[in-house]
């Protein structure tokens, strides 16, 4: 299977707004390389899709998209939390996705 395009990551969030194809690039080739890190090969069925989720996180913590919302108020109530600081929803699909690859090997069940 080949690696993701700019377009399968335009795809995959909507509406991208302003977003660079240069900065789209770029965090794909960084993202194949963590992809890659992570033990899978480019040819495994699934590596399109985890480099997409995994450009979509850089972009989320780099500040390119943005992520869920931390804080909100309505008149005089406000209710924040913090998000996790590297966490994004999109790495939560990307670790959930490459479990179902591996498995629980290397975990303590």
């Amino acid at each position: 299977m080949a690696q993701a395009t700019d377009q399968d990551v335009r795809d995959f969030l909507g509406d991208t707004g302003q977003l660079s194809a240069a900065r789209v690039s770029f965090m794909l080739r960084s993202a194949g390389n963590y992809v890659l890190g992570d033990g899978v090969p480019e040819e495994h069925e699934s590596f399109r899709d985890l480099q997409v989720l995994r450009t979509c996180h850089l972009l989320e913590v780099s500040g390119a998209i943005s992520g869920q919302v931390s804080s909100r108020s309505v008149g005089d109530v406000s209710i924040s939390f913090a998000s996790g600081g590297n966490d994004s929803s999109y790495m939560k699909l990307y670790s959930e996705l490459k479990t179902q690859i591996f498995g629980l090997t290397g975990r303590i069940a």
